[in-house]
C-alpha cells in the first residue's frame, strides 16, 4: 500500500533526478509521475481525495521551480545534429543510387554498340 509518506519520498527522489523506478531526465513532475516513482498506479494521485490534498500542493510547487535536467538539452542538441547528418547522407545515398542507374544504362547502351559492331558471338547462358 503506496502511504503519503512514500508519495513525499518519490516526489524527493524525481526532484533530486534520482529516481528507482522511471529512468532519469525522462520524466516530467506530474501526479502520474510521483505515483509511479512510490509504486502505484498511474492516477493514483487524485486532486478530490482529501488525504493527497498536500502532495498535490507540493507537486504544483515543485513543478514550478524544476527544470528538466540540462543534460536534455545536450541530447537534443545531439539529435539535431544527427538528424543533420542522417539527411545528408541520405541525400548522398539517392544521388549514388542515380550515378549507379545512370552507368547502368551507358553500360547496356555500349554493350548494344559493342555487339552490333563485333564479330563475337553470344552463347546463351545457362
Amino acid at each position: 500500500m503506496t502511504t503519503i509518506m512514500s508519495l513525499f519520498e518519490a516526489l524527493s527522489r524525481l526532484e533530486n533526478n534520482s529516481p528507482t523506478i522511471l529512468k532519469k531526465g525522462e520524466y516530467r513532475i506530474n501526479n502520474d509521475s510521483v505515483a509511479i516513482e512510490a509504486g502505484a498506479k498511474k492516477g493514483f494521485i487524485r486532486k478530490e481525495k482529501r488525504e493527497h490534498h498536500e502532495i498535490v500542493e507540493a507537486i504544483k510547487k515543485c513543478q514550478l521551480s524544476w527544470k528538466p535536467r540540462p543534460d536534455i538539452a545536450e541530447w537534443r542538441s545531439k539529435c539535431a545534429s544527427l538528424k543533420f547528418k542522417n539527411e545528408r547522407l541520405q541525400m548522398q545515398l539517392n544521388e549514388a543510387w542515380a550515378r549507379e542507374v545512370l552507368l547502368t544504362r551507358r553500360l547496356d547502351e555500349l554493350e548494344r554498340i559493342l555487339a552490333k559492331r563485333s564479330n563475337i558471338i553470344d552463347f546463351p547462358k545457362r
